[in-house]
């Protein structure tokens, strides 16, 4: 419900998607009255998409539709998932540009929130600051971000 939130769904799309995300079915209005306690606890948060959103409010039409303004939620939607795709490819990047500087020749293939290297065995042992040295790094690009760094070992 969280990530909903902060990814401002509402209504029916609210609905979908933490449906899709849960694989439950809930009650609409129960998630309506999560996201406004969420609105509520993070003020910020709720005015900065009340902001993204004046953007996409266009005008209906002339004649007596004159005045009347509708939203376009499809490209509003669009823009979100746009912006949050490229945040989260940047700071993959970043993850694995800490990865390889705290483990040289280690192979990185990133994910949007996720890494997955290969390290040899006795570079792990030799680094066994590496969580410590990859959240350091991250913490220096990211001020004020809470990054949980977990390293586990795979079993070919």
């Amino acid at each position: 419900m969280l990530d909903a939130f902060l990814l401002d769904y509402r209504d029916w799309d609210l609905w979908n998607y933490v449906g899709s995300k849960t694989r439950k079915i809930s009650r609409e209005d129960w998630l309506s009255k999560w996201r406004k306690f969420l609105a509520k606890c993070f003020p910020a948060i709720a005015d900065f998409h009340e902001e993204v959103r004046a953007a996409f409010w266009r005008n209906a039409g002339g004649g007596q539709l004159a005045g009347m303004r509708a939203f376009e939620t499809k490209a509003h939607r669009a823009f979100v998932d746009e912006i949050v795709q490229h945040l989260l490819h940047c700071a993959s990047a970043l993850l694995a540009i800490a990865i390889e500087e705290t483990a040289p020749s280690t192979l990185v293939a990133r994910f949007q929130d996720r890494a997955l290297c290969e390290v040899k065995e006795s570079k792990l042992e030799a680094n066994s600051n590496l969580r410590d040295s990859i959240s350091e790094k991250l913490a220096s690009a990211f001020a004020g971000a809470s990054i949980d760094v977990q390293i586990e070992e795979v079993q070919a």
